[in-house]
C-alpha cells in the first residue's frame, strides 16, 4: 500500500497524487503479479510448441511471433543476438519466460504518461 501511494485505514486522505512515482514504477514491474503472469503465459506458449509437430519446431518462428504479438515487429539483430545466447536447440519454458521479461521490459512496450 506504501508503494503505491495509498495511505494507511486510520488516515483521512482526500486526494493522492496522480503521477507514477519511480517506486510505484519499480513495484509493479518487480512485483509478484507480473512475475506470476508472465511465468503463465512461458507455460502456455510453451504448451502450444508441445502440440506442433516435431518436424515443424521451431523457436525461431515462436519467438518472432511472440514479438509480432506483443510489439508488432520482428526481434532486431541485436535482439536476436541476446536470444541466440539465450536459447537452446529446443525452446524451454523458463527460456520463454526469460524472453517474455525482456519484452515487457522493453520502454516500447511500457506506458509513459
Amino acid at each position: 500500500m506504501r508503494s503505491l501511494g495509498r495511505p494507511n485505514r486510520d488516515q483521512v486522505v482526500t486526494v493522492r497524487p496522480t503521477e507514477l512515482t519511480q517506486l510505484e514504477a519499480m513495484d509493479l514491474s518487480n512485483g509478484q503479479t507480473l512475475a506470476d503472469w508472465l511465468k503463465q503465459g512461458a507455460n502456455q506458449w510453451h504448451s502450444s510448441i508441445q502440440q506442433i509437430d516435431a518436424a515443424d519446431k521451431d523457436g525461431k518462428k515462436v519467438i518472432e511471433q511472440l514479438y509480432w504479438q506483443a510489439l508488432c515487429r520482428s526481434p532486431s539483430q541485436a535482439e536476436w543476438t541476446a536470444i541466440d545466447e539465450l536459447v537452446g536447440e529446443e525452446i524451454e519454458a523458463v527460456e520463454l519466460e526469460d524472453i517474455l521479461w525482456a519484452i515487457v521490459m522493453l520502454p516500447e512496450f511500457q506506458y509513459i504518461r
